[in-house]
């Protein structure tokens, strides 16, 4: 896929299940990182970068929990195709929450 180009789809990626990762206890903030994701043909987010974030230790361990969940990918007239979101994560006291 062409870096940052537009990519036409008339599903969109779906995120398989609900995610939920521990809350690092060197930190004591709370917010939404936004990120964006990079889902291949496979459904595997396969480049993230943060688009707004907390912090750089919020936001280097929530890119590292970006990185360990799947999607159904997109698809174009039935075939998967690779496309960027913008992904929002929930930073709570007692967990991080991608859904």
């Amino acid at each position: 896929m062409e870096e940052g180009g537009f990519v036409p789809y008339d599903k969109p990626p779906k995120l398989i299940g609900k995610y939920s990762f521990k809350y690092p206890k060197s930190t004591n903030k709370e917010g939404i990182v936004f990120v964006k994701v990079m889902v291949d043909r496979d459904g595997k987010v396969c480049k993230a970068e943060v688009l707004k974030g907390l912090s750089k230790e919020i936001n280097d361990y929530v890119l590292k929990c970006v990185y360990s969940v799947k999607f159904e990918p997109a698809a174009q007239a039935g075939k998967p195709v690779c496309i960027w979101i913008a992904l929002p994560v929930k930073f709570l006291m007692n967990r991080v929450i991608i859904k």
